[in-house]
């Protein structure tokens, strides 16, 4: 990435120059996923599911259940398929090992609860889950779409930019708080964006 474009990044964007390749997990992630120094992408755990549900904006009473079934239902699927959709990423700052990003795949089949924590935005690590996650799902041959509220420009950037589009273009933007999930969506025929 050049100097230049450092400040046309939106938060889930970054710079990967210090990058290294993740040869971790086979069965999931890619081995040419870019990341760098110290992070490493991984399928989530059940293990996982109380950092996932803390970090969902929508937590319930009844998300954490929620969430765990459907990582386990991503294990499941994952041997199967040779692919992860639920995915996370560690850091390792040389002494302690944290998980710092995260994505799911919904019951529904969508495409959830991206989230980084804000000490580690910029670096890229959104783009790495939802490309991930996208070619997993192309692998699968299944549907790739996601919901995406109203304003949440970040998420409409980092989307747009793999190649997802919205299902309804023309449609009217709710305000205030009448804000509203749109329906996105990765077109098969353009596979070879990602």
């Amino acid at each position: 990435m050049s100097q230049n474009s450092n400040d046309e990044r939106d938060e889930h964007d970054g710079d990967t120059s210090n990058a290294r390749r993740d040869d971790k997990d086979e069965t999931c992630c890619d081995k040419d996923a870019m990341l760098p120094d110290g992070y490493t992408l991984r399928p989530l755990t059940e293990a996982d599911a109380k950092f996932v549900d803390s970090r969902w904006p929508f937590q319930s009473n009844k998300s954490l259940v929620m969430i765990e079934k459907q990582i386990l239902a991503d294990t499941a699927n994952a041997t199967k398929y040779q692919t992860s959709t639920c995915l996370g990423i560690d850091f390792n700052d040389g002494s302690n090992t944290a998980l710092v990003a995260c994505v799911i795949r919904h019951r529904n089949g969508s495409i959830g609860i991206l989230h980084v924590d804000p000490e580690h935005r910029r670096l890229g690590l959104a783009e790495a889950l939802l490309k991930q996650a996208t070619m997993a799902l192309i692998r699968r041959r299944d549907k790739a779409f996601a919901f995406i509220v109203d304003g949440n420009t970040a998420s409409e950037k980092l989307f747009t930019k793999l190649g997802w589009v919205k299902a309804n273009p023309l449609e009217k933007k709710g305000t205030g708080k009448r804000k509203a999930k749109r329906l996105w969506i990765y077109p098969l025929d353009e596979e070879e964006k990602i």
